[in-house]
Formats: structure tokens, C-alpha cells, sequence
């Protein structure tokens, strides 16, 4: 077996996500029932989609998140502070609590600040059961908005109960789509439109944001990092310009060239460069200066 099959098993990739490959050349298409290669950990939050129509799905029939508490998810009397939270949204596929790029990077982050890091990889199904890639309007559907809820679900009780532990947010691929609408106003994300938006505490909390292999990457955005092509942007609806703002000096998004993820119209192999690319140290280094800087206030 070769090494970049091993590392397709290592990731339980999901094969109906190689049909976003055909984004580059306008291709329009819904995947449903996408089989996994690793099942979500919790079945109660997978959702397969009921229908075949490419058209998005409004508003109203997406679940009604926003009815669930941001602030309230969890105890506060019971909330283990940290200095630290380092909370990440794995990729499609990935394991939960597994072998994946965010947890590698977790890893290197807590050892950096020994005993002062907790990580939470969100629960979440990411899996591509309702993934469309009609272009200008692909989304992951249900698993992505589960993302959103969950992370702002726990930044915003961390805030609360904590306020004065900082957070670093990370995402892989479908979590980098995740983890980059966490941080934006309801109405200017991809995914979990209907979730309420960070408090204020938890936005000041976030010390820094670490995104691999963005469905949104924007190409052109300064604080971007990697070989790719600054004229492309991702496969989904990008960001607009400046859209994290709020986070500047805060945010590394990076992309290889040809990864047709963060590339519209590349190439699936160059998706899985990041594990062995030097990116996951990077990326641990740069919340770490940031983390010991103490620069993410105000």
C-alpha cells in the first residue's frame, strides 16, 4: 500500500468528498448518504438529508438552532478553567479524539505550556451526508451548522465561567469552514446562520485562529500563509474582504497550491500536505507566540 493510501485510511476520508473536485469546472451536484469510513461519535447528531434537489435549503428547513442556549450549554459552577482552551473542528472524515491534524497540533500547543492547555475536539458529525457543490451556493449542510452551534456553544460558556482563560479556535477542512463562521455575524456565515453569535467576552477571549485547508480561504486576505495562489479562493462561497477583521493579527489560514479545497479547482492529493508539510508546527508556534504575548485583548 502506498503511503499516500495509508494516509487516506488514517484520515477515513470520505469518498463522496472527492466529487468537490469537479467544482473547478462548474459542475453541479448534491451528494447524499455519503458512506463514511469513520462513523460520527454520536449518531444522535447526524441528520442525513431527505432530499435530492440541488436548490439550498431555506432557512426554515434547516434546523432551528438558535432556540439552543449559548451561554447556558453547560454548568458554570462545574466549568474546568484552564489558562488556555484550545478547541478545534476536525476534518470531514477525521476521527473524533483521534489521529487527525488538529489533534497533532493540540498536542504541540500543550507542550509548548505544560498543564495550562485543555483541548475539546467539537463533537460534531463531520461527515458529507448533506454536502452540495452547486457553485456559488455550496455548503456542507447539517453537520457544518452542528460545528458552529457546538463551538460557539463552548467558547461562549467558557467566557462565561471563565472569563479570563483565552481560547485558540482551529479547523481542518470542513472544520476550517466551521471554525471561520464561528467568528463571524450570523448573517455572513456559510453554516449555523440560525446560531447565535459569539459573546463579547468570548470574541476577546479568542488569542488566536488556526485554519487548514479553508472551504472559504479568500485568496487575496494578508494574513494567509502557504504556497498558494493568492488569485484563487475556495471552493465555497469565499468570505468577503476583511470579514475577520475583528481577529487581525489573531488568524493563519493556510492553503498549498492545488488543493481544491482552499483552491478552487485543484486537486484532492495536495488536501493532505498539511500533515506532513511543517504547517502543524507552524501553526503550533504561532499561537503559542501569540498565546504568550498575551495580545488578543480588546
Amino acid at each position: 500500500m502506498s503511503d499516500r493510501h495509508r494516509t487516506h485510511r488514517r484520515l477515513g476520508v470520505v469518498p463522496a468528498v472527492l466529487l468537490l473536485a469537479a467544482c473547478g469546472s462548474g459542475a453541479s451536484a448534491r451528494v447524499e448518504a455519503a458512506p463514511t469510513t469513520t462513523p460520527p461519535a454520536s449518531s444522535a447528531t447526524t441528520t442525513p438529508s431527505a432530499t435530492t434537489t440541488s436548490a439550498r435549503p431555506t432557512t426554515s428547513a434547516r434546523p432551528t438552532t438558535s432556540a439552543r442556549p449559548t451561554t447556558s450549554a453547560r454548568p458554570t459552577t462545574t466549568y474546568p478553567c484552564t489558562g488556555y482552551l484550545v478547541i478545534s473542528a476536525r476534518g470531514t472524515g477525521e476521527p473524533l479524539n483521534g489521529n487527525s491534524l488538529l489533534g497533532a497540533v493540540a498536542t504541540r500547543i500543550a507542550a509548548g505550556e505544560p498543564g495550562r492547555t485543555r483541548h475539546v475536539d467539537v463533537p460534531y458529525p463531520a461527515d458529507a451526508t448533506g454536502l452540495s457543490i452547486t457553485p456559488g451556493d455550496s455548503y456542507f449542510g447539517e453537520s457544518a451548522d452542528e460545528g458552529v452551534r457546538l463551538m460557539v456553544d463552548e467558547l461562549n460558556a467558557a467566557a462565561q465561567a471563565c472569563p479570563g482563560q483565552k481560547s485558540v479556535v482551529s479547523g481542518f477542512s470542513q472544520g476550517a469552514l466551521v471554525a471561520g463562521d464561528v467568528l463571524l455575524p450570523p448573517s455572513r456565515r456559510n453554516a449555523g446562520r440560525e446560531v447565535a453569535a459569539l459573546s463579547e467576552q468570548a470574541s476577546r477571549n479568542v488569542v488566536a485562529v488556526l485554519l487548514y485547508g479553508d472551504p472559504r480561504f479568500v485568496g487575496g486576505e494578508p494574513y494567509n500563509a502557504g504556497s498558494y495562489d493568492q488569485t484563487l479562493d475556495g471552493f465555497m462561497t469565499p468570505r468577503s474582504a476583511g470579514a475577520l477583521d475583528a481577529y487581525d493579527g489573531r488568524v493563519r489560514d493556510y492553503c498549498v497550491a492545488r488543493d481544491f479545497v482552499c483552491q478552487r479547482g485543484g486537486q484532492f492529493d495536495p488536501h493532505l500536505e498539511y500533515f506532513s508539510n511543517g504547517m502543524i508546527d507552524d501553526g503550533a508556534s504561532f499561537a503559542l507566540d501569540l498565546m504568550r504575548q498575551g495580545s488578543a485583548t480588546g
